[in-house]
């Protein structure tokens, strides 16, 4: 693998670990924001049964005239009260409620949504104006407590499946964190390895070429798969290119030495010879002129 390859590698790494933990604070973020308005709106419910039993005391004290405005009131809570419950069961995007998913909550809120509905009916049958108004006004303040005990249960399930999905996630996010430390310090290791110190290793071996006696025999390691590995190769074709032109001028040199030195003699020979030549030819240059004296002097004796 090309070291390109692996650092692009890691990065890529390095990329999803930081993608995923930005993934995990936005699922924490969202999961305050979709339960919050859940556990909010679930507390405000203990609230307003209360709220509506204090109404109904308050629709049969009243006088006849007034008892209008105080039904119209209870029936704007039953909606409203109504309109929270469908959204736990459903969901509902302007109470900014998300649907009970967990089976514990959702049992729960099968209890308390049958509570509802048997303190619902009970309100509104104070406004079919009978003679049992006070009974059932008694009803609603007894079953109110029980009623709330039930509320409380459904706040504490989704205050604790919100700190579960928290904690969770604050685990998943210190173990993705722990892995993005881990693949970052492999990622060091790496470079260091991979990189750094082979380029240290082929700026020596460099070195020991450029300086000193410049050894030529020297090879490098090109096994490397790599852009390293290239390098050293064509570094050890170079060198060994060199290495046979020095060889090739050596040789060269030493056959051109030696004819010179083979000239050398034969001009030193032919020099000997040329004074051997001369040597013979005042000889004889001299016999001659010996013999030509002899016959002057013959010739005068006679």
């Amino acid at each position: 693998m090309s070291i390109k390859a692996k650092l692009l590698t890691v990065i890529l790494m390095l990329v999803i670990f930081i993608v995923g933990l930005l993934g995990i604070n936005f699922y924490t973020f969202g999961i305050l924001q979709g339960d919050a308005p859940a556990i909010n709106l679930s507390g405000s419910l203990r609230m307003r049964a209360y709220k509506l039993a204090l109404l109904s005391n308050q629709y049969i004290s009243v006088p006849a005239t007034n008892k209008a405005a105080i039904s119209k009131e209870i029936e704007q809570e039953i909606v409203m009260y109504d309109k929270i419950m469908n959204g736990f069961e459903k969901g509902d995007a302007s109470l900014k409620l998300i649907a009970i998913s967990e089976a514990e909550s959702k049992t729960q809120y099968s209890a308390v949504k049958t509570f509802w509905e048997k303190y619902k009916a009970l309100i509104l049958s104070l406004q079919n104006g009978t003679d049992d108004m006070q009974v059932k006004v008694d009803q609603i303040s007894t079953m109110v407590p029980t009623y709330v005990g039930e509320v409380n249960k459904l706040v504490n399930l989704l205050d604790q499946s919100s700190q579960n999905k928290i904690t969770l996630s604050k685990q998943i996010q210190l173990t993705v964190s722990v892995l993005g430390l881990g693949v970052a310090l492999l990622a060091f290791i790496i470079i260091i390895n991979q990189v750094i110190r082979p380029m240290r290793q082929l700026a020596t071996s460099f070195s020991q070429v450029a300086t000193g006696e410049g050894d030529l025999t020297i090879r490098l390691d090109d096994t490397r798969k790599d852009e390293l590995g290239e390098v050293t190769k064509y570094f050890n074709i170079f060198i060994g290119n060199v290495q046979k032109i020095i060889t090739v001028s050596q040789e060269t040199s030493y056959k051109v030495s030696h004819l010179a030195e083979m000239l050398a003699k034969a001009s030193d020979e032919s020099s000997r010879a040329v004074e051997h030549v001369a040597v013979a030819v005042q000889e004889v240059a001299e016999g001659a002129n010996k013999q030509n004296e002899n016959m002057n002097e013959l010739a005068t004796s006679t």
